[in-house]
């Protein structure tokens, strides 16, 4: 009867029918951020690519930095945020960093993408997409030049036909391909310097004026000096020096120099991880900050231990240095360490004071206490170095602002969320505790209250 009543009314139905068979048939819902954090572990896709097509710069002279995130782990409850470890290099300063990535929001595409000549498309991809997101990484301050890296990144990923999350390098063959963009800056510890930083996989954001290669990555001839000499010959010009040099595991340098330093009345010999500046011999005397007394038998190490010396009877000692600034550190039984830096100019002798140690001190109590805590812990104490250096009372802002005396925390947001009740506001005595060998993620660090002398928070080496 309904068909009787004219061509308009057929219509409606017809409509309603279709819609309603298309609504049958409707595809899946798109991944959302939650489901895709709970679900997949992105840290793979960070640590995969060989670090000679992962380029940097740094600053507006777009100087080459080279950037090694070493693991990555995923956060048991904030599935969105991962802690990272890693190094940084620029010249042959390598410095070590911790921090975490956030992932903010994801985009699933569209349309999927099949690689040059369509070369996946007989392979099943469930998905395909792009994670954005922010990163805070924090590098050691005992470490010469250090500061924060943060800033935004995007990370392109597909999901297999076996439902497992991949590296999106479906387009590596093409012109421009890149992945992993990280968009940012560095600051510098205690200082207003801070300097554009970025870095990614075969190609890096915001390198217009640097980048010159259609097809690949290539630098410009004005910015060879600026450590890209050595890409340039590797890649286009067979050099094998240069493929030995991008080639080279730099990250794993400092741990092998590490292992093989010992404490010992002979000088440890200079490396030439700065063999770009020339070496210098630097003279200083080393006396008691009371008396003014010499001090000897103290043993003095350049910063990761390249180069030691023993002060003589008259508390005179000569070191290898770079010529234009170096960082010592000072080691005499009865004594507070000194970790000072200084700028290497003249031939005068530099003094330095080392501070006597007395058990009335509370910067002392606070030693033994940190000693008491890692003794429960049934940890060797004999193999470990004690610095106990004073903290100011902590407010957020000094947190979120980066200028916290934190060597080894792997995020402010885990200082105000952990320990932000026991430490905010209050003074306190920082102790770092370090193996004699420098062996890597080893040290603890406590915050011992200034006042009652109780252990507010801890650090042990599985933080970091």
């Amino acid at each position: 009867m309904l068909w009787n009543e004219g061509p308009k009314m057929n219509c409606r139905w017809l409509i309603l029918f279709i819609c309603s068979a298309a609504s049958s048939f409707a595809q899946p819902e798109k991944l959302t951020i939650n489901e895709f954090c709970s679900k997949f572990d992105v840290s793979p896709l960070w640590t995969s690519t060989e670090n000679r097509y992962v380029f940097g710069f740094i600053g507006d002279n777009y100087r080459r930095i080279r950037i090694k995130i070493l693991s990555a782990k995923k956060d048991s409850i904030e599935h969105g945020t991962y802690h990272i470890v890693g190094k940084s290099e620029v010249g042959r300063n390598i410095c070590d960093f911790s921090g975490a990535i956030k992932v903010t929001s994801i985009e699933v595409f569209d349309r999927k993408h099949f690689g040059v000549d369509e070369s996946y498309k007989d392979r099943e991809i469930l998905d395909e997409g792009r994670i954005k997101g922010k990163y805070f990484l924090s590098e050691d301050r005992l470490q010469s030049h250090t500061g924060i890296f943060q800033g935004t990144f995007t990370t392109d990923w597909y999901v297999d036909s076996a439902g497992l999350l991949r590296y999106d390098d479906i387009e590596q063959e093409a012109d421009g391909f890149c992945n992993n963009q990280f968009i940012g800056i560095w600051k510098e510890y205690n200082s207003k310097v801070s300097k554009i930083c970025n870095w990614g996989d075969y190609r890096i954001p915001g390198s217009r004026k640097l980048d010159q290669g259609a097809g690949e990555f290539s630098p410009r001839d004005e910015y060879l000096k600026f450590g890209w000499e050595s890409y340039r010959n590797a890649e286009f010009g067979n050099d094998s020096t240069a493929m030995r040099e991008e080639s080279r595991e730099w990250w794993n340098l400092s741990e092998k120099m590490m292992k093989s330093n010992q404490h010992n009345d002979q000088e440890i010999p200079f490396d030439s991880w700065r063999s770009a500046q020339t070496s210098c011999r630097t003279v200083g005397i080393v006396t008691d900050s009371r008396s003014g007394a010499p001090i000897g038998s103290c043993f003095v190490r350049t910063f990761w231990r390249l180069s030691g010396a023993i002060t003589d009877s008259s508390g005179r000692f000569e070191i290898k240095t770079p010529c234009d600034y170096v960082r010592l550190t000072f080691l005499r039984q009865g004594y507070w360490e000194l970790d000072t830096q200084i700028v290497v100019s003249g031939s005068s002798p530099f003094v330095f004071h080392l501070e006597k140690q007395d058990s009335t001190q509370p910067r002392w109590i606070a030693m033994q206490k940190c000693k008491e805590r890692l003794r429960e812990r049934d940890i060797d104490i004999s193999s470990l170095e004690f610095n106990v250096t004073p903290g100011h009372p902590i407010t957020l802002d000094t947190i979120k602002n980066g200028s916290v005396h934190l060597f080894y925390m792997v995020s402010y947001q885990e200082l105000v969320d952990s320990a932000g009740t026991e430490l905010l506001g209050k003074s306190f005595w920082n102790c770092q505790c370090v193996p004699e060998r420098l062996i890597p993620d080893a040290a603890h660090e406590l915050f011992i209250d200034a006042k009652t002398n109780e252990v507010l928070f801890e650090i042990p080496p599985a933080r970091r």
